[in-house]
């Protein structure tokens, strides 16, 4: 009797950890709160997985790291961010939003000219087939012309071990009024394939950026839930980290096309209001 017991006991463990190994790592989903905007099309047939409405007054740390996660602790690679450097203390979470400051570096504390914020969603695994969706207000430059006010706001998925692959659900480059969906890819055919798509109310209001990493490969790109256009995602590559981040241009960066930040008035802010990840049910 006692080995037949054991036996049932061994059966029961074993079947528990084949469960557990089948989910899937994201699987624990987060208390969902009532959906008034954004969400995917057809949202009765989705889960919610990934939320964060910056309802505290700091970063949840269970969520996001405040720095990319390549390079060692205190290398350039970790705290590089053009002509900034990404500084903790430049993430403000407040009144219901977490604020990505940028400043000059007035009293050359740091490398770079100035200092700014990144946060990357380290522990999440960003998949295919899943919906990605932010609600941002981008920061407003001295120009609305695009690669002339020098601020490279973004919002996107990187290989969690290797670049490329990186799909930009935005990227705003030196301009106020429209942004680019973006493939960087291995593939040299894709590399740099985008998407220009228009937002004249990027710096004065709050809109939602939403990609749909569609199960087949393309990658539905959405602004207030319109969609935008399509691309396709030519990678190998499945699982990939979520990043936004505050980058800058200036003397001590090559990217000189983003134009000239110098003329800003500073600090200024990068607002995300919420940050949101479905999955089909």
């Amino acid at each position: 009797m006692r080995k037949f017991q054991d036996g049932r006991l061994s059966l029961l463990i074993i079947c528990l950890l084949l469960l557990c190994c089948g989910r899937d790592s994201n699987e624990s989903a987060p208390t969902a709160p009532e959906i008034t905007e954004g969400g995917p099309p057809n949202i009765d047939e989705w889960t919610l997985i990934f939320i964060d409405d910056f309802t505290g007054d700091k970063l949840d740390r269970k969520l996001w790291d405040p720095y990319y996660t390549w390079g060692k602790s205190g290398t350039v690679e970790r705290h590089h961010n053009y002509d900034a450097t990404v500084l903790e203390e430049n993430i403000i979470i407040e009144n219901g939003l977490m604020r990505l400051k940028c400043e000059k570096d007035t009293q050359n504390k740091h490398e770079y000219t100035y200092s700014s914020a990144a946060v990357t969603a380290t522990r999440f695994v960003c998949k295919r087939g899943y919906y990605y969706e932010s609600r941002q207000k981008i920061p407003r430059g001295w120009t609305d012309g695009e690669f002339k006010n020098g601020l490279w706001p973004a919002f996107w998925l990187n290989g969690r071990n290797s670049w490329p692959p990186e799909i930009d659900i935005h990227e705003f480059f030196g301009g106020n009024t429209f942004y680019h969906a973006t493939i960087h890819s291995a593939d040299a055919t894709e590399e740099n394939n985008n998407i220009q798509i228009a937002a004249a109310t990027a710096t004065t209001e709050f809109n939602i950026y939403g990609l749909h990493w569609r199960d087949d490969d393309r990658l539905d790109f959405y602004y207030n839930n319109e969609l935008q256009g399509s691309l396709n995602e030519p990678d190998p590559y499945d699982h990939k980290v979520m990043i936004i981040n505050f980058g800058i241009h200036g003397p001590k960066d090559p990217h000189d096309w983003l134009g000239n930040a110098s003329n800003n008035a500073y600090p200024i802010y990068f607002d995300i209001d919420w940050v949101r990840v479905w999955r089909k049910k």
